[in-house]
């Protein structure tokens, strides 16, 4: 008789079915710790993947937006050189001390606002006291502001679409290295 035979049965199937019941707690607990490890692995390897793409995604849009604001500085400057020797130039124009009609300025003003022209008023020639180089200078002016704002406008819509490019080839970036 064996020191086994000793122990009554029941006593023997509840040992057994302790040790089943804490292997399977065991080994339960260590397959949650391995899957809680892979999880918190892979949150953290996207978290940094997500940090790295951020980083390069922020560099190339900064570098456009900086080759943007270079060429639109370069584009104003421009601009102003040319709006400053027209103004230049206006005053050597033979119209110099041409006055203008009250009727000219009236329609004048009223295109520039791209309103309709009153015929009555555009037909006073009354003297305005506005010279032709004045005239000439202020049309010289805004053309220079509406130029500039048109710089500006392209440059904006150029930063939208570079960025809007740099997003796509980042996300392109970020599928095939899913795949």
């Amino acid at each position: 008789m064996s020191l086994l035979d000793l122990i009554p049965i029941q006593y023997r199937v509840i040992a057994v079915v302790a040790i089943v019941g804490a292997l399977a707690i065991a080994g339960r607990v260590y397959f949650d710790h391995c899957v809680d490890a892979k999880v918190t692995a892979a949150i953290n390897a996207y978290v940094a993947q997500k940090a790295k793409d951020d980083a390069e995604l922020t560099a190339v849009v900064i570098a456009d937006n900086a080759k943007i604001k270079y060429q639109l500085v370069t584009t104003e400057n421009t601009i102003t050189k040319v709006v400053t020797v027209n103004h230049t130039v206006i005053q050597t124009v033979p119209d110099f001390n041409t006055i203008l009609s009250n009727g000219w300025i009236s329609t004048f003003n009223a295109s520039v606002q791209t309103l309709p022209v009153d015929p009555v008023a555009a037909k006073d020639a009354t003297p305005s006291g506005v010279n032709a180089d004045q005239a000439l200078d202020v049309i010289n002016t805004n053309n220079g502001i509406a130029a500039k704002n048109l710089a500006e406008l392209t440059a904006c819509q150029n930063f939208v679409t570079e960025a809007q490019a740099a997003v796509a080839a980042q996300n392109k970036k970020d599928g095939a290295q899913k795949k």
